[in-house]
């Protein structure tokens, strides 16, 4: 993620993956669409922690803006590393 003009994250656009599995083209598509104010979600825990994290279950984390769709695709951890 950067910073935009108006101080939120939005997506570098920089997604890759293995294969084309239609699932994380989902999470891939409404995830660069996404914009987060510096204090929201996961990309804003990492932000204003400006530390890696790793998440080993993210189902308790149901404030995420995401969490929905991370259920639905049966995705269990997360992992960031802020890059400034």
């Amino acid at each position: 993620l950067k910073l935009n003009e108006d101080n939120h994250l939005v997506s570098a656009k920089i997604w890759k993956t293995r294969d084309n599995n239609e699932s994380f083209e989902k999470f891939k598509i409404i995830s660069e669409n996404l914009v987060f104010k510096s204090n929201i979600g996961f990309p804003g825990m990492i932000f204003n922690q400006n530390e890696a994290i790793w998440l080993d279950d993210i189902s308790n984390f149901t404030h995420f803006p995401r969490w929905e769709i991370f259920r639905s695709l049966n995705i269990k951890g997360a992992f960031a590393v802020p890059i400034k």
